[in-house]
Formats: structure tokens, sequence, C-alpha cells
């Protein structure tokens, strides 16, 4: 299933859905909790510059980070987190050979994957140095807890998702898989 798939696939059911899940108390108070760790990641990403770093990274073509395998990361549930937290999810890719999900001001989601939020370029770290290389990693754990409390309740309550790897980041061997994309 390509990641264009996937975001239709996304988008119809929160179309159909949606406002269940988002009546639902025990999905109200996770997505609020995320969105709080998202505003909190939000404040600490610009208060150490980090925006400006990956803009002038991911303007180089091809560029940073944002390379179109990532977006195979993204399976049904995070796309679906995304909606419920109000982000468009895009139908048009804006550069060739990039993940689908940069746009002009940087990544178009909230609800990002780990790797997407917690990788840090050697010329990041190397500017900010370790103790706000801490803080900010501290900050980044909240907000992937969050997210994943949020990703585990939307599970549950979609029958049929099935965790498996994408083929651009198999499981290793020996390990069960870890992404639905169905």
């Amino acid at each position: 299933m390509t990641i264009e798939d996937r975001i239709e696939a996304a988008e119809g059911l929160f179309t159909r859905r949606g406002a269940s899940f988002i009546a639902d108390e025990r999905v109200r108070v996770l997505l609020s909790a995320y969105r709080e760790a998202l505003e909190e990641t939000a404040r600490i990403f610009a208060r150490n510059r980090i925006g400006a770093f990956c803009s002038a990274c991911a303007a180089k073509v091809p560029g940073g980070c944002c390379f179109q395998e990532i977006e195979d990361t993204y399976d049904l549930v995070q796309l679906l987190a995304n909606r419920l937290l109000g982000a468009p999810l895009p139908r048009t890719r804006l550069y060739a050979g990039q993940c689908i999900f940069l746009g002009p001001r940087g990544c178009t989601l909230l609800a990002r994957d780990p790797f997407c939020v917690n990788y840090f370029c050697p010329e990041i770290k190397a500017s900010l140095g370790p103790a706000a290389m801490k803080e900010i990693r501290t900050v980044v754990g909240r907000e992937l807890t969050a997210g994943s409390e949020l990703e585990q309740a939307l599970r549950l309550r979609i029958p049929g998702v099935q965790p498996v790897r994408s083929p651009a980041f198999p499981a290793p061997a020996g390990k069960a898989p870890l992404r639905d994309f169905t």
C-alpha cells in the first residue's frame, strides 16, 4: 500500500468515524495530553532554532532527513491521529524525492514518526551542545510517550488493525513487525 493509499484510508476513516473517536472520553483526554506535549516540543524547538537548521538542510536537493522513504513509516493510525489533531494530509508531493509531508515550512504533520522528532544531525548537536540536547530530548520523550499512548488507544478502537512493518524499514530478524499499513 502506497503512502497515497494510506492517506486516502486515513481520510476515509476520519470521515466515517472521526466524530466518534473525538466523542470517546479516553481519546479526548489523550488528544489533549498529546497537544500539550506537541506544543512543548514546538516551544523548545523554536527556542533552539531547530526549524532553521532543518529548513536550511531540507532546502538542499536532496536534503536532510526528510527523504522520501521516511514516509513509509507512517501508518493508518498515525495519519488518523494527525486528522484528529486538525492537521490536513497532503494529496500531492511538493518536492520530488522528498517525504510527501514536507511542506514549504517543514513537516506538515503534527503527529510525527519517532525518527522525525528524535533525530538530530551532527550539526544541530554540535551547535546546541550537550545541555541543550538533553533538555530537548527530555521534551521530545514526553511527546513520543503521549503520541504512543494515543496511538495505542486508537488501535484498540479500530477493528482489524494489524501490526506490520514497512518494507522500507523491515523488522530485524527474529523480531515482531511494528507498523500497520492497512
